[in-house]
């Protein structure tokens, strides 16, 4: 192959390597027009409850230092949306916080299992971090609250569809009554 021609092939292969480049570079840029329904903006706003040892608590812990349970709700566009549990105990060592998450452990399946609900259907975690026990539960749907599991969330059997319709101060009313202090985050 003649040296004349080498250059021509490169010459060829150098403007489509350009030309394409040229073609990639305005088709990746360009713009897009979407057309549809404006959707209103949703509210989003949060409910953190917290409050120490609470007597008719479902997780009560005599050998910790110090408890805490927290209640934190989501509510969207003024509906119950998620409610979240957290039971926190600090103990002397990490031996009395592992015997004592063992027992809340266990007594939370068992009350799930004689109650004939999934022990897994409210994501519960169970966490040791420094002699700090912390176990938390969870429901992404006000609606899977019910008679065997309201006792988590310190709601009361007959309030369930009442508190489903309660504002959110309504909501901070009725735990703060059951002696949390409550606060509305937007």
């Amino acid at each position: 192959m003649r040296r004349s021609d080498r250059k021509t092939i490169y010459v060829v292969v150098a403007f489509l390597l350009i030309a394409i480049a040229f073609f990639l570079v305005f088709l990746l840029n360009g713009t897009e027009n979407h057309i549809g329904l404006k959707k209103e903006e949703e509210t989003i706003t949060a409910l953190y409850c917290k409050a120490p040892r609470i007597e008719d608590a479902f997780f009560i812990s005599n050998t910790a230092n110090n408890t805490s349970h927290e209640i934190k709700i989501t509510l969207r566009d003024d509906s119950i949306d998620k409610v979240f549990y957290v039971f926190s105990g600090v103990y002397r060592s990490n031996d009395l916080a592992d015997i004592d998450e063992a027992h809340l452990h266990a007594k939370y399946n068992d009350y799930m299992g004689s109650n004939n609900q999934d022990h897994e259907s409210l994501f519960p975690t169970y966490s040791i971090i420094k002699s700090k026990l912390t176990m938390s539960l969870y429901v992404d749907n006000y609606n899977m609250i019910n008679d065997i599991n309201s006792v988590f969330f310190f709601i009361d059997k007959d309030k369930i569809e009442a508190v489903k319709s309660y504002s959110i101060e309504e909501i901070k009313e009725y735990y703060e009554k059951k002696s949390f202090d409550c606060e509305i985050k937007e």
